[in-house]
């Protein structure tokens, strides 16, 4: 297993064990999110700079390449456990927030068939596979964002460079 893979997998899973601990505790959603954030910025550091140590001539381009299929990994991983924890585990999750909207509406304003709509519309919304596939896209752009970043700094910026060379 590479190193891009290890800290990749490493990251994903202490963010899905505080995913489901943040679950088991009833904590408010947010907090698992934002853990997964600093997760996949740090898998994406640590793996940049374990790069940029062993190649100490590497250039930006290189270094972002690196962290973006780390960001890759980490998103895929993620995306992965999203669909199962919400199809398997945290099932009744979305029939919530689609019961919470649907509870809403107006009854009197709208027929029957705007109703069925609307249902028809969160359903296809609120479920497990759209929540993974907006997990996936979501982290590839935010690892993508955190790996220019990490290059950057550690490219271009001679403080740094000096620094892990």
């Amino acid at each position: 297993m590479s190193n891009k893979t290890l800290y990749a997998v490493a990251f994903a899973v202490v963010g899905m064990g505080c995913r489901m601990l943040v679950f088991m505790l009833g904590l408010e959603m947010t907090w698992s999110t934002q853990l997964y954030f600093l997760f996949l910025l740090l898998a994406i550091f640590f793996g940049v700079r374990e790069y940029f140590r062993a190649n100490v001539s590497s250039n930006f381009v290189q270094l972002f390449k690196y962290g973006a299929q780390i960001g890759a990994l980490f998103s895929l991983l993620v995306s992965v456990f999203t669909y199962i924890f919400y199809r398997f585990i945290d099932v009744f999750f979305f029939q919530e927030m689609i019961d919470e909207r649907m509870a809403n509406i107006n009854n009197a304003e709208a027929t029957a068939q705007q109703i069925e709509n609307y249902r028809s519309n969160l359903e296809m919304v609120f479920n497990a596979n759209t929540q993974s596939m907006v997990t996936l896209i979501s982290f590839v752009m935010l690892g993508l964002t955190y790996s220019a970043i990490v290059s950057v700094i550690l490219s271009k910026v001679p403080f740094f460079a000096r620094g892990f060379k």
